[in-house]
């Protein structure tokens, strides 16, 4: 009657040990599940760090070119004006040239 006994016993606590390996399961998945949503959170701020960079790279880059243009603009205006001077320094010894002859 003991070894049956022991069997019952024993089948009893088979019966246990599957549910608390479901049990070690179920918490092992949330275990995983949690491992997932920590590794997707961090994904996530990888990607916006990401963007943020990018965008201020971009941000950067559109000054560079902002002002690249205005020292063309500024340079270009340089020239003009010299150019004007020029011309009318030009002019002013061609008028006193005339006035000399006469």
């Amino acid at each position: 009657a003991q070894p049956v006994g022991g069997q019952a016993s024993s089948s009893s606590s088979s019966d246990d040990c599957p549910a608390a390996a479901g049990d070690s399961d179920d918490g092992l998945e949330l275990v995983e599940d949690e491992a997932g949503l920590q590794g997707a959170r961090l994904a996530w701020q990888r990607r916006l760090a990401k963007e943020a960079h990018r965008s201020e790279k971009l941000e950067r880059k559109m000054e560079r070119k902002m002002e690249r243009k205005l020292q063309r603009e500024a340079a270009k205006a340089a020239a003009k004006a010299t150019k004007a001077a020029r011309k009318a320094e030009k002019a002013e010894k061609k008028a006193k040239r005339r006035r000399d002859e006469e």
